[in-house]
C-alpha cells in the first residue's frame, strides 16, 4: 500500500464504529515481535493505554483496542473502536491519533514493557495445556519457520525493548500505510 485509503459506510446499526488498519511484518519477521507487543500496550486490556485514555478518561468509546492479526504473509495492525453516544468520528480520530503520537515521541514505560511481557509469557504458556494445542502450536511453528519456534517465541518477545515498540510504532503509524473505515448509522455524518 502506498497511500491512505478511507470508506465510509452508513447503515442501520446500533452503534458507530471506526477501524483503522495498517499493514504489518509478517509472522516470521523479526519486526513482528514489537509491533505485536506494541498492540497490547495500545489496546489489550483495561491497564492499556487506549482503555485508559480514551474509554475512561475522555470518554470517546464504549470499546477501543488494537490488536494484530499474525499469519504468514504481512500481517495487519488493527485499531477498532465502538464510538460512545455524541462522539464525531473526528473527535475519535483525533484522540487516537494523540495516543500514537505519544507512543512515537516518548518510549512506553517500563511497568507497560514489563506487564505487557508479563501478559505474553502467561498466554503462551496458558496456550499449550492440552496435547492438542501443543500440536497445532508445533505444527504451526514448523509451517511457518521450524518446529524449534515454538520454544523460541517467548524468548523473541522477551528480548524486545522499549526503542525497538517505540521504532514499531514510527514504522507502522505512517499515513500512507492506514486504511480507515467508517462504519456507523445512517444519521451520523
Amino acid at each position: 500500500q502506498t497511500e491512505s485509503r478511507f470508506s465510509d459506510i452508513r447503515k442501520d446499526v446500533p452503534v458507530d464504529l471506526i477501524y483503522k488498519v495498517y499493514k504489518m511484518a509478517g509472522r516470521t519477521d523479526k519486526e513482528y515481535y514489537p509491533q505485536n507487543l506494541l498492540s497490547d500496550v495500545l489496546g489489550t486490556g483495561e491497564s492499556s493505554r487506549f482503555y485508559q485514555s480514551l474509554k475512561m478518561e475522555k470518554k470517546l468509546f464504549t470499546d477501543v483496542s488494537a490488536y494484530v492479526s499474525g499469519s504468514i504473509d504481512t500481517g495487519m495492525f488493527i485499531i477498532s473502536g465502538k464510538l460512545a453516544d455524541g462522539i464525531s468520528y473526528d473527535a475519535a480520530e483525533k484522540g487516537i491519533a494523540e495516543e500514537i503520537e505519544k507512543i512515537i515521541s516518548a518510549n512506553i514505560t517500563d511497568i507497560e514493557l514489563q506487564r505487557t511481557k508479563n501478559m505474553i509469557e502467561t498466554d503462551i504458556a496458558g496456550g499449550y495445556t492440552s496435547v492438542l494445542s501443543k500440536a497445532q502450536g508445533l505444527a504451526t511453528a514448523e509451517m511457518l519457520e521450524d518446529a524449534a519456534l515454538i520454544n523460541q517465541e517467548l524468548e523473541r518477545f522477551e528480548n524486545v525493548t522499549q526503542q525497538d515498540v517505540r521504532n514499531a510504532a514510527e514504522y507502522l503509524f505512517q499515513p500512507q500505510r492506514c486504511s480507515t473505515l467508517y462504519y456507523g448509522t445512517q444519521s451520523k455524518k
